[in-house]
Parts: structure tokens; sequence; C-alpha cells
């Protein structure tokens, strides 16, 4: 509305006449609602820039007060507000182009399709954690185990073949990496996700691998991937035993009932799983025949953390020659094999143990929900007869418990004990059939009895589906008093007629 000369006339005038009355006071409201707008619009720039070299010159003057000077400063600071040089403490980081990705990844991309495949790589990768992270890992894919095992699975897998490439490989700039996947195989075992079985011949693999007919032989420079001159594969197997917390059963497989039966399987086991680390351990020590003499100091340090860990398994011991180890390996291999084909058997027979305990756990809890419900009808005689038919069978099957439980103490062949085990079995499911059938027949009889008392207490229906009745409805008693007086009538009235 205004022309644009008149403004900066204006503006030149009252600078030029800066000492006379009210000026200033004009220029502050002017400068402080349009002057930064004038200073950074590119049509009003370079007039306003005029006018601002002006009234700096003109606060230059020697005749004007001090008042005047330091308004014309507040003019100037309110145009032109000083820069700070101090950084802003909120500073957006530089992400490079892969944390961009990531981050995309974890924002955007992560949804239900994609998110197993993020757990499954998230879990199989110990080696992009801090090490001694490793066992926080091992506790939470412990926590998947139970509800989640095809998680275990891939994860055992993976690291089990991730090993292997490393065998493959043998690249000692993947060294770091290769001992964070042991420690992790290590970790899952003490954490009760593995057995010991998968531990056994994971180490035979380490040592055996690539070598012609899995034999590896002394100063044989053939095999380029494991050369006399290279002990890693060594370091690999002290690190794995010496992680592991202990070699028996019960850190393997977690138990919930604990029969004697089962007690002297367990037992078993724990010897064999003795005999197997005595195994490994001579045959390692052939093993270090087939490198070069002398050993490094360090790894002389960790056998000999090895060998003291596991002093007491009368299995384990320390040979000085080539002969007596191979002497030892002869009479130990075919106690091996057996003790392998026993693990791989007695595995399958725990896990069908428990889940049978779980079974006979819900149905003992779905009997006594059922007394319970007995017990409310107010049938005490039928509860008794239960209890004491219920007792009788438990007696029974603790009886025969023992009864197979002496029989494996005496030794008896793998055949016969199926035979018991399927005997066991059948007489178990005789006996929960007659309490179903026994249990179904009170059910039918109290309820059949409760339907016709009300039957008795319920009103006729002719009551109510015939308006108007043709034969007249007569409550007669249930007894046969009434017969008898009728008779009585007769009787009476046909004497009467007599005598008339």
């Amino acid at each position: 509305m205004i022309p644009t000369h008149i403004i900066f006339h204006k503006i030149r005038k009252l600078t030029l006449n800066i000492t006379s009355t009210n000026n200033i006071d004009i220029l502050s409201v002017f400068y402080e609602h349009v002057g930064r707008f004038l200073l950074n619009d590119p049509d009003y720039k370079d007039l306003m820039r005029e006018m601002i070299e002006m009234l700096r010159e003109t606060s230059k003057r020697p005749n004007l007060k001090i008042n005047d000077k330091l308004a014309i400063n507040n003019l100037l600071l309110i145009v032109e507000p000083p820069t700070t040089k101090v950084k802003s403490l909120q500073t957006k980081p530089e992400l490079s182009p892969k944390s961009q990705f990531i981050q995309r990844l974890i924002r955007v991309e992560l949804n239900n399709t994609s998110l197993p495949l993020v757990v499954n790589l998230s879990l199989a990768h110990p080696e992009l954690i801090n090490y001694d992270n490793i066992p926080a890992l091992a506790a939470v894919l412990e926590a998947y185990f139970s509800k989640y095992k095809k998680i275990v699975v891939y994860t055992v897998d993976t690291t089990i073949e991730n090993i292997i490439r490393g065998l493959e490989l043998n690249d000692y700039r993947m060294n770091r990496v290769r001992m964070a996947q042991v420690k992790f195989v290590a970790e899952m075992y003490n954490h009760r996700v593995i057995n010991f079985k998968l531990i056994n011949d994971l180490l035979y693999r380490i040592l055996c691998f690539g070598h012609p007919n899995n034999q590896p032989l002394p100063d044989n420079w053939d095999v380029e991937i494991d050369l006399p001159d290279n002990y890693f594969r060594i370091q690999l197997c002290c690190l794995l035993l010496n992680n592991l917390k202990s070699i028996f059963i019960d850190t393997d497989i977690p138990s919930k009932k604990k029969a004697q039966n089962r007690a002297v399987e367990l037992k078993k086991r724990n010897d064999i799983n003795k005999d197997l680390l005595g195994v490994f351990i001579t045959f390692l020590q052939y093993y270090l025949f087939c490198k070069e003499k002398p050993l490094p100091v360090e790894l002389d340090f960790k056998l000999n953390d090895l060998f003291a860990k596991y002093k007491s398994i009368p299995t384990v011991k320390r040979y000085d020659t080539l002969q007596e180890i191979g002497k030892r390996l002869q009479e130990s291999i075919q106690r091996k094999r057996e003790a392998e084909s026993y693990l791989d058997n007695s595995d399958e027979a725990l896990v069908v143990d428990d889940d049978d305990d779980d079974e006979d756990v819900a149905e003992d809890y779905d009997n006594t929900d059922d007394i319970d419900l007995d017990e409310d009808e107010g049938d005490e005689e039928d509860e008794d007869d239960e209890d004491d038919e219920s007792e009788e069978d438990n007696d029974e099957e603790s009886e025969r418990e023992d009864d197979t439980s002496d029989i494996e103490n005496n030794g008896v062949s793998e055949e016969d004990r199926m035979r018991l085990e399927a005997e066991k079995k059948f007489m178990d499911d005789l006996d929960k059939e007659y309490q179903k059938i026994l249990i179904d027949s009170y059910d039918k009889s109290s309820s059949q009895t409760s339907s016709n008392r009300k039957k008795l207490l319920m009103p006729t229906p002719r009551k109510y589906l015939l308006k108007k009745p043709n034969i007249k409805q007569l409550q007669l008693p249930s007894d046969t008093k009434f017969a008898e007086s009728v008779l009585k009538e007769k009787e009476i009235s046909d004497k009467i007629v007599n005598e008339l």
C-alpha cells in the first residue's frame, strides 16, 4: 500500500536527524516490527543494508549523548542479533549408509513375517556380541527351549554349521569368531539345551575334519587345512571342555520325577559319559603326537588346566608314549560304539518316560476332580468304594514298578525289558478304563434318580394342554388302602342284603 521509496526516505530522514525529539523511539518501533523482514527480503535487502551502515556512521558522531549511542546500539542488535559461536547441544549424528539401512530395518521393515528370521539370525551368531555376554545369550535360548523348539533347533544347527565352515576355511582372521562359537556351544550345554553326546561328536569332528578317512596321521603335510604346525584345533577342544560345568546327566536332561529304575538309568549314563570323555582325552593325546614338538607354552597351560579339571574321573589318564595311547584306543573303540548306541536308544526312552509322567499327572488330577464332584453329591458309600479301588490300583502300580525295577537291576535283556514295559502299560490302560466305566455308570444312575424325582413332582400335562377336559381328573392314592376300603364296604352291603 505504501511505495518503497517513501519508506526508505522516512528511514533516511529519521536517521540523519537522530538527535531530534522521539526520532530514536520511532526508529526503534519501526526496526522492531519490520527491520528483519526488510533485511532478509531479496527486494529490500540492499537498501536496508545502506540504512544500517548510515545508522552506524551516525552513532560515531561526537555530539551524541551516551543515551543516544546506547539506543542506536540497541537498534542494531534488534536488526542484526549477534551470532553465537557455541555449537548446538542437540546435534544430529551423521549415520553411515549401513547404519541408516539397519535403522530402517528395525523401524520400518520389522513385522510379523520377518520376525522369525530376525530372531533366528540374532540367536545364531554369538560372535556379534561381547564375549562375556555369551552365557546370557545361552540363557535366552534356554527360555525358548520349552515352547519354541524350532528356534532352538535352528540355532544349534546354524552354530554347528558355522564351526564346520570355519574348519573348512581355516582362516586365522576368523579365530575369534570360531572361539565365540565354541564357547556358545559349551554354554548351551550348561543351560541344558543340548546333551553330552552332541558335545562328544563335535569334539571328534573338530579334530578329524579334513583328514583322509577321518584319521589324523603324524607329520601329514598333505592336509592343508590342518598342518602339523597349526595348533588351533587343540585350543578349540580345550576351550570347549574347560567351559563345561559338568559331564553328568543331571546337566543334560532335567527330570521332574525320578523313580528307582530311572535313577539306575541315569547312573548308567553317567558312567557312559565318563567312558566317552576318557576315550576322547586319549584320542586328543594321540592327536598331539600328530603335531610338531615342542608345543606352544600357552597350549601346554590349557592342557594342564584340562587334566586338572577332570582328574577326578578315573578314565581320564595322561600317557607318555604313542604305544600306550594306541593300545588304550584299541581297547576302548568297541566300548565307545556300544556307549553311543546305548545313548541313542536311551534318549528316546527318556523322552517317552517324561511324556508318560506328564499324562499320569494330568489323569490323576482329573480323577481327583471327579472324586470331589462325587463328594458334593453326597454319596459317601460310592466315594469310599472308589477310594479303596484307587488305593488298591496305586498299590498294584507301585508293586509292578518295584518288580520291573528289580528285574532291570538284575540285568535282563533288552527284549524282556520292552515286553515288561508293554505289559505294564497295557495293565495301566485297563485300570484307567475300568475307573472311567465306574464313574460314567455312577453319573448315569445319579442322573436317572434325579430325573425320576422331578417327574413325580411335576404336574400332569393335561392340566395345561386341555382347556376343557372331558374326563375328570382323580387324585388316586399311590397305596392299596383305597381298594381295601371299597372291598369292605361291598362286603358290608352284601351282608345287609342277605339279612333282608
